[in-house]
């Protein structure tokens, strides 16, 4: 479908696609006559190599609170894998702990809508005791994660980086001035 997409931004009226972006334009103006780049380019693509983007003549300025954005950027990135079944896990224990109620276990803030509960729960993340980056795979337990509301989650881990270390839970409830539960 992309190839006829491409294919239509040729000017001979034969061609008929579904739509033809500005991408698709910049496409055949640029490499219509050089099949040998395409067929290198291509090869990069499949190899993983970052390429140059093209210029689409959109610049990244602000015009009178106006921004470009919305376009479409190809990112490869390795992630450490992590399994639902912990989340689900504090979840429950949380619960359990709280008479049925959700929540943070760095704030202490519930969530600003309990029903249904899947919106409920949607408000809370588990957070890793001890950080995923830390070299290898390994074995972990319910009680490794603790949950903590998004914004928590983001502060924790914002924090580690600015300081250059993991913050355990205790050291981040000083910091937002919570005491102990």
């Amino acid at each position: 479908m992309k190839i006829q997409n491409v294919l239509s931004a040729e000017p001979e009226p034969h061609r008929a696609g579904l739509s033809v972006s500005r991408m698709d334009r910049y496409v055949w103006e640029n490499y219509s006559d050089r099949p040998d780049e395409v067929r290198r380019l291509a090869a990069l693509i499949r190899s993983g190599q970052d390429l140059p983007a093209p210029d689409l003549g959109i610049e990244d300025v602000e015009l009178d609170g106006v921004i470009a954005e919305g376009g479409v950027v190809m990112r490869m990135h390795k992630r450490r894998e992590r399994s639902p079944e912990i989340r689900k896990k504090a979840l429950a224990r949380v619960r359990k702990g709280n008479g049925g109620e959700l929540r943070c276990e760095g704030c202490g803030a519930g969530a600003a809508v309990a029903e249904p509960r899947s919106v409920e729960e949607s408000a809370f993340e588990a957070h890793h005791l001890r950080p995923l980056a830390d070299p290898g795979e390994r074995l972990t337990s319910a009680k490794d994660a603790v949950l903590l509301s998004a914004t928590c989650h983001r502060m924790i881990h914002s924090l580690a980086r600015v300081e250059g270390e993991w913050l355990p839970l205790r050291g981040f409830r000083k910091r937002i001035g919570k005491s102990e539960a």
